[in-house]
């Protein structure tokens, strides 16, 4: 097979689409031609050969009427005789000579004319005329087994240039496969190459493509992950000097700058942990209600301070404590810093079927609606101006939905004027039972 057939994937289906013409051309020709029918064929067949004069001479004058009969059931055609004293016809009706506009022939005695896709021929025979009909457009009448034969035989040409179609395609589903893969974050999907044609070429593509993001984000994360283990260290250096230096007004501030690249560091290191096959959850079971108090407990004296809503039973839950308290925590944070200031945020913990729902709210600005599936995302903020009152470097709620999906669950962010801003913890119930840990009830602190 030529290189240049066997690249191309629209000479291919050209390919297919000349071989179903041809075949399906074959099998309507040889069906007209191989089958047996009735036909009028074998009238004009007589006609050319023997003539109309030599039927009018076998019927004779004056007619045989009986002659006239046999003929015009044999050879499919009628026949009609105006003489001066009688008129009659026999096979099909044919009309009179006077409703005909007849043309004359190379023969002076024989005149023709057509009506309604019939073939009229007039006859002159003293002292009468004979008129003849021959319908050459009839419909042919095949037998029922062979039609049903033909249309089973053209099912199966389109069905089999459909399946060589689809296998030529299949390259395709792959592809899509694929696609859906990597965008779900699965970098390492490889899609299937077969052949060298375009769509093998465009897998090969694709799969050098996916390779390379791979390496981009590795590599990235591998730069803002040894960035971040580099600058502990002078951190730790410069909150030590800090502790020397004479009590300054600059020095608090300065203190709350370290605090806060402290933090910004320590949710990056966090987030590539959990991310690492070493770095995963340690479940317990707990008290969920009970660990929620302990980690609202330090917003208490922050105004506008946290109003909690939490179940009186326990609701026992295996989950990673202290990730867990990390993705509250942060989501309290952001609630308080946005809150208004006579507003306190909402705390609550609800049971909603499989799934138990922790839900903070604040009674803040809302946020526009085109930016809230942005708010999860790594070091997206609302606020572009970056203030330090509005905090962060919008890692928090990123971290917190890593810890979420790690556990199964979601989070989902809504904010309206009404409602005011609410973010959403789902976590399933599933998790009651730690197979690999201890069951008792878990407690933070003495």
């Amino acid at each position: 097979m030529p290189r240049a057939l066997r690249s191309s994937i629209l000479l291919k289906l050209l390919l297919v689409l000349v071989l179903t013409g041809v075949v399906v051309n074959l099998l309507v020709g040889g069906f007209f031609r191989l089958v047996p029918h009735g036909s009028p064929r074998s009238a004009r067949r007589v006609l050319l050969a023997d003539h109309v004069q030599r039927m009018v001479q076998d019927i004779g004058v004056p007619p045989d009427r009986a002659r006239a009969r046999e003929l015009a059931s044999r050879l499919s055609l009628g026949i009609r005789y105006e003489g001066p004293t009688t008129r009659w016809s026999v096979g099909e009706s044919i009309p009179p000579h006077a409703a005909l506009t007849l043309a004359p022939t190379i023969d002076p005695n024989v005149r023709t004319a057509w009506r309604d896709r019939t073939l009229f021929l007039s006859v002159d025979r003293p002292p009468g005329r004979f008129l003849f009909s021959v319908d050459l457009h009839r419909e042919r009448d095949y037998p029922e087994g062979w039609v049903v034969l033909l249309v089973l035989l053209l099912t199966a040409a389109f069905a089999a240039a459909y399946f060589a179609v689809r296998w030529i395609l299949k390259p395709l589903q792959w592809l899509t496969a694929g696609v859906q893969a990597v965008s779900a974050g699965d970098l390492e999907h490889r899609v299937r190459r077969r052949g060298d044609d375009d769509l093998g070429e465009l897998a090969a593509s694709f799969n050098v493509m996916t390779g390379r993001i791979r390496d981009m984000i590795h590599t990235r994360w591998e730069l803002l992950l040894n960035v971040s283990h580099e600058l502990r260290s002078p951190l730790t250096r410069s909150k030590l000097a800090l502790e020397f230096l004479p009590d300054i007004p600059a020095r608090e501030s300065i203190r709350e700058d370290l605090a806060d690249m402290e933090t910004m560091l320590g949710e990056i290191l966090e987030t590539e942990r959990l991310q690492s096959p070493h770095g995963g959850l340690h479940r317990r079971q707990v008290d969920l209600a009970t660990l929620l108090r302990e980690v609202a407990e330090p917003f208490r004296g922050r105004p506008p301070g946290v109003e909690l809503r939490l179940p009186a039973g326990p609701l026992p839950l295996s989950v990673d404590p202290d990730r867990l308290c990390t993705a509250v925590r942060n989501v309290l944070e952001n609630a308080v810093k946005h809150a208004e200031r006579d507003a306190p945020v909402e705390l609550t913990l609800e049971a909603a079927g499989e799934e138990l729902v922790i839900r903070v709210r604040n009674r803040g600005a809302p946020i526009p609606a085109a930016e809230l599936p942005l708010l999860l995302e790594p070091f997206y903020r609302a606020d572009k101006s970056r203030s330090k009152e509005t905090g962060g470097y919008g890692l928090g709620l990123s971290l917190c939905r890593t810890i979420l999906e790690l556990h199964g669950g979601s989070v989902t962010i809504t904010s309206d004027v009404r409602e005011g801003t609410v973010v959403s913890l789902r976590l399933p119930r599933g998790g009651t039972a730690n197979p690999s840990g201890p069951q008792e009830p878990w407690r933070r602190g003495p």
